[in-house]
């Protein structure tokens, strides 16, 4: 019988005490190997005897009970963690449930909670051995069962090897490689990139072993067939059938079980059917074509070759982009509009799909050149927009069309919004100098012209700025002013009503009058009056 290793955290030392010796783990094949009151200690200590479980209060002196899951988990993470945790404390359930930790019991502590909690503890220490030991199983059959002739062999039929129909047909009945009519299929793992940075290289083979035995194995349910893997990325996978019906079912199951056991994406080109070896060569470069096409349909694409319609680049005689409508979207801070033509324009491209998608590539590279040109006609450069990018390196990484159109709207969302910021502040400053002018100069006669030559600016844009700006416009502004002015103004008796008109600006008194109770809600004797 196996009995697991128990570690208990606990920096109350009765309750420490308690768990420790008046708990029955031998009912659940568990020995306490150490105890610990903090959470350096305890770090030490699972550092030492390397435990199964380790059960720890949250709130501990030094390093709390998160933190020390944190580390556990960074440094073993195949041990189960179990937190107690008082009322005030089931906020942290988030943060540890990232951290791996396998269950919460609130304290005081319940012991056939804690016992229950324990056994699942110790379920998933059980699944994770036995699902090791299946895939050493696998790993070991694999080494042991790869055809290496024959794949060698078919390795080499996809390169530029001649070899007569008679020697051909010696060396297929001696690797027992049958004849008829059969397909190629094209696999690939999407966001390879990613694949190669999270897994070390060891893992990388494993992961690599188990998509052929899982291909393998489906592809012996259907017929019969064979798996080679022609570059890092690419498995080319023979399949005797006669229908694309069948094929497409084979595509589907493999795609499906290596999403579901290893959480990987895949896409598959497939050739059309080839009727013998002599068509070997040509259904694989079929079958690569097809899988490229995944460029304009996605990650997680199943393509058949006969259903790729490739228009050349026949609709594209100005460009791929309407690079003019974009820029001069960009250079006003119209995000919406520039983010809509670009949508626009690959649309376009996925129902005509060049033959070449470096075609692609190229159009968003000069798109970006003359992005990059905005910025600079408005002494910005895209470094202090987009720092530490290499533009061809990004697009070039780019292995769908939805990529693309995802860097090309990140791209603009930055540089459309630094557009717009620059454009704000500079109207804000505008509006500031033409409000300022006009509360100095309000007594005089003062026209949109008088401002224009004042901001340099076209009287149309003048008005829809300060309407944008403040809500109103000119000559309600204007108008404001003076009148704010005026009631000022009446507060002294002195002044009569009709040379305060003149002194605001307003040489018709009776026009004055007029405003001021329009804007005010009372004439100007009643103002003066104080009947406010």
């Amino acid at each position: 019988m196996i009995m697991y290793k128990l570690i208990i955290i606990e920096d109350e030392y009765l309750t420490r005490k308690s768990l420790v010796n008046e708990m029955p783990w031998e009912q659940v094949n568990c020995n306490v190997i150490g105890e610990a009151d903090d959470g350096t200690t305890a770090l030490d200590l699972v550092s030492c005897s390397r435990p199964d479980i380790v059960i720890s209060d949250i709130r501990m002196d030094g390093m709390d009970g998160l933190e020390l899951c944190r580390q556990i988990k960074e440094n073993y993470p195949e041990i189960q963690l179990i937190l107690l945790t008082g009322y005030g404390e089931f906020g942290y359930a988030q943060t540890a449930l990232k951290l791996g930790v396998k269950d919460f019991i609130l304290k005081p502590t319940d012991p056939g909670e804690l016992l229950n909690a324990v056994r699942t503890a110790i379920k998933a220490i059980e699944k994770e051995i036995q699902k090791r030991a299946e895939l050493a199983r696998m790993e070991k059959l694999l080494e042991q069962n790869i055809p290496v002739l024959r794949e060698k062999f078919l390795q080499e039929l996809l390169g530029e090897v001649c070899l007569s129909p008679d020697e051909l047909n010696q060396r297929m009945d001696f690797l027992k490689i049958s004849q008829g009519q059969f397909f190629l299929l094209a696999l690939e793992l999407d966001e390879y990139e990613q694949f190669v940075n999270t897994n070390l290289e060891q893992e990388r083979q494993l992961k690599k072993l188990v998509i052929q035995r899982i291909s393998q194995e489906i592809i012996d349910g259907y017929h019969n067939g064979y798996i080679l893997v022609k570059e890092n990325n690419t498995f080319v996978m023979l399949v005797y059938y006669s229908e694309i019906m069948g094929i497409l079912d084979i595509a589907e199951s493999i795609q499906k079980r290596i999403g579901s056991y290893l959480s990987l994406s895949v896409s598959i080109g497939i050739s059309l059917g080839a009727n013998g070896f002599q068509d070997y060569r040509k259904a694989y470069n079929e079958a690569v074509a097809a899988l490229r096409h995944k460029f304009y349909l996605g990650e997680g694409s199943i393509v058949y070759f006969g259903d790729i319609q490739i228009m050349g680049n026949i609709p594209f005689t100005n460009g791929i982009f309407e690079n003019g409508p974009i820029i001069d979207c960009i250079k006003v801070g119209d995000l919406k509009s520039a983010l809509e033509q670009i949508s626009r324009d690959l649309i376009l491209v996925r129902s005509h799909p060049p033959k070449d998608y470096n075609y692609i590539r190229n159009a968003v590279l000069e798109l970006i050149i003359l992005i990059e040109r905005v910025l600079y006609d408005r002494n910005s450069a895209i470094w202090e927009v987009i720092p530490q990018i290499n533009f061809f390196d990004e697009v070039s990484k780019c292995d769908t069309l939805d990529e693309i159109q995802q860097l090309l709207e990140d791209i603009i969302r930055l540089v459309a919004g630094h557009i717009q910021d620059q454009n704000q502040r500079k109207n804000n400053a505008v509006t500031e100098t033409i409000l300022a002018y006009l509360r100095e100069n309000y007594a005089q006669d003062i026209s949109l012209d008088d401002l224009s030559k004042l901001v340099y600016m076209n009287p149309k844009y003048i008005c829809r700025l300060l309407k944008k700006e403040t809500g109103l416009n000119f000559l309600e502004i204007l108008t404001e002013i003076r009148i704010n002015k005026a009631k000022e103004l009446l507060k002294e008796i002195r002044f009569k009503t009709y040379e305060i008109a003149q002194m605001v600006g307003i040489n018709d008194a009776r026009y004055f009058s007029q405003m001021f109770k329009k804007i005010v809600g009372m004439t100007p004797t009643e103002f003066r009056e104080g009947k406010f």
